[in-house]
C-alpha cells in the first residue's frame, strides 16, 4: 500500500469507501513531490500543518485539482504555475509569509527582475 491507497472505514468494520478524489492530509515537512502523481484528486486540504519548503513543480500535474488549500503553513518560494494552480485565489496560500508569485500581491524574484528600478529620491 501506498501513501496514497488511502482506505478509509465509516462507522461500521464491514463498510469500506475509497477516497479517490479528494484528501486532507495530516503531515510535517516538505509536500512530496509525488503528489503530483495523483492525476485524478480533485480537492487537497493541506491546511494548518508544520509544512515547510516549496510547493513542488510536478504539483502542476493535479490537472483535475479544484479546491486547493496550503493556508497556515511555512511555505516559501514561487507558486507553480500552469494548469489548475492558475486558477487558485489568495485563500489558497493565506499565513504563507514566505510564497510569492501569482496570484499573492507578492511578487517572486523572476518578476522583480521586469520591473523598473525605484528612485533614489525621495520626495523630490
Amino acid at each position: 500500500m501506498t501513501l496514497f491507497d488511502v482506505k478509509m472505514r465509516y462507522m461500521r468494520d464491514d463498510l469500506e469507501y475509497n477516497y479517490q478524489d479528494s484528501m486532507v492530509v495530516t503531515m510535517k515537512g516538505h509536500i512530496p513531490s509525488s503528489f503530483g502523481n495523483v492525476t485524478a484528486l480533485e480537492s487537497l486540504d493541506l491546511s494548518s500543518n508544520k509544512l515547510v519548503g516549496e510547493i513542488p513543480m510536478q504539483s502542476t500535474g493535479l490537472k483535475f485539482l479544484e479546491v486547493l488549500n496550503l493556508s497556515q503553513n511555512q511555505l516559501v518560494g514561487p507558486i507553480p504555475h500552469g494548469n489548475q494552480f492558475n486558477t487558485f485565489s489568495n485563500d489558497s496560500y493565506g499565513g504563507n509569509l514566505g510564497l510569492c508569485g501569482f496570484p499573492l500581491p507578492k511578487r517572486s524574484g523572476k518578476d522583480k527582475a521586469h520591473e523598473p528600478p525605484k528612485s533614489v529620491f525621495h520626495g523630490e
